[in-house]
């Protein structure tokens, strides 16, 4: 087992391309008893990816940036920052950080935070899709939310290069010295056009 898990590893590139469009994930959302959203792959370049997620019949858009940060949520929450800032991150070698400020803004208002970013380590990630080479890339971020309020939260996204999007993420809360795990989602399936 030991020695697959290096094979998978060592064949990991080092930096994801753009995923094809029309590639699709189907999520599965930690507790959850049905499948959750589907993303679909509208557009991709070195710069941006234009996702359509679709759950429970409700269309939505995402926009990711370098493949790796998201810049438009499917919520409607658009995060502005200086895209040069990360383009400095690649190649996604662990141990590579950047660190830049975003404005945030939602549907409820305005956030602002001091955004890091940092590739915290390679590792095959056990997903309802199948093993997948992985980048875990960190975006940790703290400032004030749309509330005016302080918060922090941690937001791993395990990238696979193959597939050129996450295949898992987690979102972890971060108050009193605690973390608390908010969100986990895993790629139930992955299909490619």
């Amino acid at each position: 087992m030991a020695a697959a898990a290096a094979a998978l590893l060592a064949a990991t590139a080092a930096a994801a391309e753009p995923p094809a469009v029309g590639t699709r994930i189907l999520w599965q959302d930690a507790g959850a008893a049905l499948p959750g959203p589907t993303w679909t792959v509208a557009a991709a370049g070195p710069e941006i990816v234009e996702v359509s997620e679709t759950d429970a019949g409700t269309l939505r858009r995402l926009r990711i940036a370098a493949g790796l940060f998201p810049a438009l949520a499917a919520d409607g929450t658009a995060t502005r920052f200086d895209p040069a800032r990360l383009a400095a991150l690649p190649p996604l070698e662990p141990g590579r950080v950047v660190t830049f400020d975003a404005i945030e803004d939602s549907p409820v208002g305005t956030a602002r935070w001091f955004v890091h970013v940092a590739v915290a380590e390679r590792r095959v990630e056990a997903t309802p899709a199948g093993p997948h080479p992985v980048v875990a890339v960190e975006h940790h971020r703290r400032g004030t939310g749309p509330d005016g309020r302080p918060a922090e939260t941690l937001t791993e996204w395990a990238i696979a290069p193959a597939v050129g999007l996450p295949v898992a993420i987690r979102v972890w809360r971060l108050a009193d010295g605690r973390s608390t795990l908010i969100a986990h989602r895993r790629a139930l399936a992955v299909l490619r056009p």
